[in-house]
């Protein structure tokens, strides 16, 4: 590409050439930004990889490790960790993981709720 789609001049008299050339580019590179985006979100976040996210889900067949249906939403499955040591438990739905962080994560209080529900 030369310089001259980015001259002031040539972008002034030329709208549709920079028009059809910013949206080459955008859909060109959006894919690999949401790639290169995503690959860092779950390293930075949970310590993973994609390809481990990947194996996660084909160990779960693709389901909600609680509830074992995909995501209401269709997003991807979200990646459950402790927070105190911040090991990957597994990948849940929204609702469940949602659910899991109202009852701040503690067993004491899931049991709880259970026995309110089973009463």
């Amino acid at each position: 590409m030369s310089t001259a789609i980015h001259s002031r001049s040539y972008r002034s008299h030329h709208p549709e050439k920079v028009r059809a050339y910013k949206q080459w580019y955008y859909l060109d590179h959006k894919k690999r930004d949401a790639d290169r985006e995503r690959r860092a979100q779950l390293r930075y976040r949970f310590g993973i990889t994609p390809e481990q996210y990947d194996q996660l889900l084909a160990d779960q067949r693709g389901v909600c490790a609680v509830c074992h249906r995909s995501d209401p939403t269709g997003r991807r499955l979200a990646v459950d960790h402790d927070h105190q040591t911040g090991v990957v438990r597994g990948l849940l739905c929204s609702n469940c993981n949602r659910a899991i962080g109202q009852l701040a994560e503690s067993p004491d209080v899931l049991a709880a709720a259970l026995a309110y529900l089973r009463q």
